[in-house]
């Protein structure tokens, strides 16, 4: 399995790169099921006074539909073997939390082809408007399943 943007911590060009590929590559899954739904980053990526909060891939990519309620966030990691090294889970909050989306869908991974791949799988169903909370539940179990990996997962 090949790793992509292995040096993304260690060199702030690549982590550049890397965010680059994560905001392309989710724009135009959102424009495939829902042009009409804006994501928008809503994480931030620097302090009050402007400095940059550090680049260590929590997330290396994020996004929010305040018209759906939900968000999601992409925490990259340097991955500790050579075998496929993904996770997903959801986490609601509190309606009196306005400042917070209602659901958010945390992908975390060693970014590889496959893993892309799930993942971009993950967020279509997640951006897609029908889905409810307990779809998406099923589907990370499927596409996330012990079964059909074996693997290095944390």
């Amino acid at each position: 399995m090949r790793k992509r943007f292995e040096r993304f911590l260690d060199d702030p060009v690549v982590y550049e790169a890397c965010e680059g590929f994560w905001k392309q590559r989710t724009a135009s899954i959102a424009h495939s099921v829902d042009s009409a739904v804006d994501w928008r980053s809503w994480i931030p990526r620097v302090y009050t006074d402007g400095t940059p909060i550090g680049h260590d891939g929590n997330p290396i990519w994020d996004g929010r539909s305040d018209e759906l309620g939900r968000a999601y966030r992409i925490i990259q990691d340097r991955g500790e073997g050579n075998g496929l090294e993904i996770g997903a889970w959801l986490k609601s909050y509190e309606e009196q939390d306005t400042e917070l989306p209602r659901h958010e869908l945390f992908i975390y991974l060693c970014l590889s082809e496959e893993s892309a791949s799930i993942a971009d799988a993950l967020l279509r169903k997640w951006m897609t408007r029908t889905t409810t909370v307990e779809d998406m539940m099923a589907f990370i179990a499927e596409a996330i399943s012990l079964d059909s990996h074996t693997d290095d997962r944390k």
